[in-house]
């Protein structure tokens, strides 16, 4: 049964990167089959809980390569009493992340697996969601990090003159009046001046509502604006070109971004969506925001569509195609994946699959939190991949499973599960650096008692 795993798990990624078309490639593609390269084996988190030492380095990328199999890492830096709190504190990593003690062990991992053969997968911050840059972007720049839109209202009865103040936040975003009863709504952007609306208010009862953008929601970057992005990988991708960019395309292949999304808020926002929403549409963004709060109408539904979709629109060109661009310029490969991959319905995570992986090299599914049967919103990934022709698609997998539960049988039938919706690449959630202070189970090594009979004799992935 080892073996037919081996070759399940490892079968699809090889004739992916082959690309095996024609008749003489066929010898490669089967050689690779039945006996597949490293390159084609998981490569999984290897969380950095941890003083990390070049002693330390070695034994451990020895052992997860020779004796378990892997292909080689993704390394995953931790922050002191991160990765979800509620599950005690948690040695961060030393040295501290982006220090140069820190990048003179990078150096340490990439030269040990180049000696081996492995690839390391440069994971792009520290824990997770992708986006602080360690907590320095939001201390150093937070006109970049996340923004959300406001709304305040009052309601006023007419007709009389109204004098409202308005909260202009970190920058006005319009006004708008709309009916109770009919439901008609009017732009109140020119009676704005200042902090403070005047309007006569006609007959009936009306809510007067005024619009806000609100900087500095917390400290990830605002994934849908380029420039912002594009600091913050000065801050982090930059780094490691500056230092290790002779590994780049052999050691270092891929890069990986974590859950760069929204988790279930609707109004976190950009200011430039007002000003595509009104060039795409000829019509005042300011009259359609009261849809993200309340029924306006038969124009609901069309209004959250046409807001939401350029929202989706900006996070697939904002984020992921930043981190593409620069991926493209080094030789190097993307990979990631947003929060929200179990749901079909994802508008209020990110928005499109389709938009979102359509610049991803190679998109990616979080297949975490317990046996994923039957979850579905998986076939979208790969489905948006064969629509962009994109030949690999991954799954970051078997992360926060119950350590009882799970087995080498476990790991076969989730990887099943994964790969008939269509995954060939697997990154696994993962290796700890200190295996005795494991904070997210299971440790996915022949450290792991109950997965060491699998590994012991032939290794976990064969």
């Amino acid at each position: 049964m080892k073996k037919t795993f081996r070759k399940l798990l490892i079968y699809g990624t090889v004739l992916a990167v082959c690309g095996c078309r024609g008749a003489g490639q066929r010898e490669t593609w089967e050689k690779e089959f039945a006996d597949p390269s490293d390159i084609y084996r998981p490569q999984p988190f290897w969380h950095i809980n941890g003083t990390l030492t070049t002693e330390g380095i070695r034994k451990q990328l020895s052992d997860a390569i020779q004796g378990d199999g892997f292909g080689g890492v993704a390394v995953l830096p931790l922050n002191p009493g991160g990765m979800w709190g509620n599950q005690g504190i948690c040695p961060g990593t030393t040295p501290v992340y982006l220090s140069e003690g820190y990048f003179n062990r990078y150096r340490d991992i990439l030269e040990c697996s180049a000696e081996q053969g492995a690839q390391v997968i440069l994971y792009d911050d520290v824990d997770f969601p992708s986006g602080t840059a360690g907590g320095k972007l939001g201390e150093q720049f937070p006109q970049y990090t996340r923004k959300r839109l406001c709304k305040t209202e009052e309601e006023a009865i007419g007709p009389k003159n109204v004098k409202i103040a308005v909260p202009l936040r970190d920058s006005f975003m319009g006004a708008a009046a709309m009916n109770t009863l009919t439901l008609e709504r009017i732009d109140l952007g020119e009676f704005v001046t200042d902090s403070t609306l005047e309007w006569q208010v006609p007959e009936g009862t009306w809510k007067i509502m005024s619009f806000a953008m609100e900087n500095h929601v917390d400290n990830h970057v605002d994934y849908m604006e380029p420039k912002a992005v594009k600091e913050f990988m000065k801050m982090t991708y930059d780094q490691y070109a500056e230092r290790f960019e002779p590994y780049f395309g052999n050691t270092i292949t891929k890069t990986f971004f974590d859950d760069v999304g929204y988790y279930g808020i609707e109004n976190y926002w950009n200011p430039e969506l007002s000003g595509l929403f009104e060039k795409r549409y000829g019509k005042k963004a300011a009259l359609y925001y009261p849809a993200l709060w309340y029924d306006i109408g038969p124009e609901t539904d069309a209004a959250r569509v046409a807001l939401f979709g350029l929202r989706a629109e900006a996070m697939g060109d904002g984020f992921p195609l930043c981190v593409a661009e620069w991926c493209d310029r080094y030789g190097l490969q993307s990979m990631g994946h947003p929060p929200g991959n179990y749901e079909p319905t994802t508008v209020d995570m990110y928005g499109d699959p389709f938009k979102f992986y359509r610049h991803v090299h190679i998109p990616l599914m979080d297949a975490i939190h317990g046996y994923p049967y039957g979850r579905p919103g998986f076939k979208l990934i790969s489905s948006a991949a064969d629509a962009f022709d994109k030949q690999l698609v991954g799954a970051e997998i078997y992360g926060n499973y119950s350590d009882r539960e799970t087995d080498s049988a476990m790991l076969y039938r989730v990887a099943m599960e994964v790969m008939a919706r269509g995954v060939n690449f697997l990154v696994p959630h993962g290796m700890w650096y200190e295996p005795d202070t494991v904070k997210i189970p299971p440790l996915i090594a022949h450290y792991n008692p109950r997965l060491a009979p699998a590994c012991r004799d032939s290794r976990c992935w064969a």
